[in-house]
């Protein structure tokens, strides 16, 4: 298998190392606070098929109720310790994603696509929110979260990495008309839009997929398993999860990811890497 990502073995582990921490510490702040969570995409199969970290992985991603999640953003700056802070779009209009994340915040971790948001190593937190069957109402949800998503990404990618055509003026005149803190706003009341009807199935809106979307005991009551030297919550049926997720999951990839990162500095306190460029 060829890794032709440009990031040593040494130094991916160092960033899982980090992430790890940030992990633990997310798991014994769920535990002391009656927070519900799992682990979800690629973590979760870690977990599954490796006991920890997929080798060339990057990311950590969790998945919290929307009744929990939301009591996790209202109380994260008291429970967190100081050197992990957590950043959610209602706080930070420029925060590109509709999902949280808990950062370590004496890292430096630009992202992949051309956002200039910059932040520290994170710990993906995704909302699981409530989805009906399929049907019309399903199909309709998803393309709104779809439509919303897409504003909000040609509000806040960099029109200048895009030379001076078209696209680059549409992604200006996007930026000019698209109001950050309302796009974040529309989308998270879409995806609380079922929360209390007494729906089936469960999301976490990272893809607007019908296999994204499963029927409540997928994830069910938490199991604790071992994740690298720890132990943390993982799926009532994994197997369904990660079989709709990824088909044959215990079988690795020929073709390694894309990195989620396009810059990495482990020493370094991100603001000081921002107070650096302006």
């Amino acid at each position: 298998m060829q890794d032709n990502r440009p990031i040593s073995d040494a130094g991916l582990r160092q960033m899982q190392n980090v992430m790890l921490n940030i992990l633990a510490t997310f798991d014994a702040i769920c535990k002391e606070h009656n927070i519900t969570y799992y682990l979800s995409g690629g973590t979760m199969l870690g977990a599954v098929r490796h006991q920890g970290f997929i080798p060339w992985d990057d990311d950590v991603d969790v998945v919290v109720p929307r009744t929990d999640y939301e009591k996790l953003l209202a109380h994260a700056k008291e429970w967190l310790p100081n050197f992990y802070e957590l950043i959610n779009p209602a706080e930070y209009p420029d925060y590109p994603y509709q999902f949280a994340r808990i950062q370590d915040n004496r890292t430096t971790y630009l992202m992949m696509r051309q956002f200039d948001f910059v932040g520290g190593v994170p710990l993906d937190v995704f909302p699981l929110d409530d989805m009906p069957k399929k049907g019309l109402l399903r199909r309709w949800h998803f393309m709104k979260i779809r439509f919303y998503t897409k504003s909000l990404y040609y509000a806040l990618i960099n029109p200048n990495k895009h030379g001076r055509g078209l696209y680059s003026l549409f992604i200006k005149i996007m930026h000019k008309i698209v109001p950050l803190n309302k796009a974040h706003a529309k989308l998270d009341k879409i995806q609380k839009e079922f929360l209390g009807k007494g729906m089936p199935c469960v999301t976490n809106h990272f893809n607007t997929k019908d296999s994204n979307v499963f029927q409540r005991d997928v994830y069910g009551i938490p199991q604790r398993m071992k994740f690298e030297t720890i132990e943390v919550n993982g799926m009532q049926r994994p197997h369904d999860y990660l079989f709709s997720s990824y088909g044959d999951y215990m079988t690795p990839p020929k073709k390694l990811p894309e990195l989620n990162f396009r810059y990495l500095d482990l020493n370094t306190p991100y603001k000081n890497f921002v107070s650096k460029r302006m």
